[in-house]
């Protein structure tokens, strides 16, 4: 699987720290999950480590320990 040149790293960040919470609080958590499980699986190893330090609220940090659960899980 090809990994994501710079912009997307940074469009995902971009939209993690700024458009999430609205976001999520607009949208089911069943498609809130959905759409972390994709991101994550397409995020390098380096953009996985700088999400899991983006300043969330408990929520959204709820959130995406479900997507990423789900993920280790399978």
């Amino acid at each position: 699987m090809m990994r994501p040149g710079p912009w997307k790293t940074s469009f995902v960040w971009s939209f993690s720290e700024y458009y999430f919470e609205p976001f999520a609080k607009e949208h089911s958590e069943e498609k809130v999950v959905d759409i972390l499980q994709k991101t994550w699986r397409k995020m390098s190893e380096k953009g996985q480590e700088a999400a899991l330090k983006l300043s969330l609220s408990q929520i959204s940090k709820s959130l995406g320990r479900k997507g990423v659960d789900i993920i280790i899980s399978i």
